[in-house]
């Protein structure tokens, strides 16, 4: 078993949580066929979604109408951000060779680690707009998500050539992952709390 020291990669206050172990070692080929092994995932991963867009919807009426979140819906909204987290981190993040379970339960032993508290209340008001609150995080998000593409070709050269990921840039693609991550919890309804505009 490959040794990694966990780093938690957002805000403790936070409602919804990243965790990513730093990976002590790396395969230095693997990641250029990582996208090609993921098929099955992702196949599994869109039949799923189309469930997800039923209860994003159910829920977000129900946080409107009652100001609260079911809480099957909130596990299964957040399993599936926990699910595309693993996933995305396998593939573009490169930040683990583990390949990501077919699962939507939290796994500790697993290097990628999504949490997130469940709210007992829901603001009515900012459930109803919570689409047009999320646009400035949402644009962010697709900016760096552009960044990230560029970056998983250097860290994939750097790996093949050291099996390591470089500090300085795993901590700045973690940091993509965890602005990804709470910004997709605050737009799910996983929290009011509105998401800091920050890679810490």
């Amino acid at each position: 078993m490959v040794s990694a020291t966990a780093t938690e990669v957002t805000r403790p206050e936070y409602p919804v949580k990243l965790q990513v172990a730093e990976p002590a070692k790396l395969s230095r080929w693997l990641w250029i066929v990582k996208w090609l092994l993921a098929i099955p995932n992702w196949i599994v991963l869109g039949v799923v979604g189309i469930v997800y867009v039923f209860t994003l919807f159910f829920a977000w009426v129900a946080a409107v109408l009652l100001g609260r979140y079911p809480r099957g819906l909130f596990d299964f909204n957040v399993g599936f951000l926990r699910w595309t987290t693993r996933l995305s981190s396998y593939t573009m993040g490169l930040v683990t060779d583990q390949y990501p379970p077919f699962a939507m339960r939290d796994i500790p032993e697993y290097p990628v680690r999504v949490t997130a508290e469940y709210p007992a209340r829901l603001s009515r008001l900012k459930a109803f707009f919570r689409i047009f609150l999320a646009v400035p995080h949402l644009v962010i998000v697709w900016l760096l998500n552009y960044v990230w593409a560029v970056l998983w070709l250097i860290a994939g050269v750097i790996i093949l050539f050291t099996g390591r990921y470089q500090k300085d840039l795993f901590r700045f693609v973690v940091g993509i992952m965890r602005w990804n991550v709470r910004s997709t919890g605050y737009l799910i309804l996983a929290t009011d709390k509105y998401p800091p505009f920050s890679l810490e």
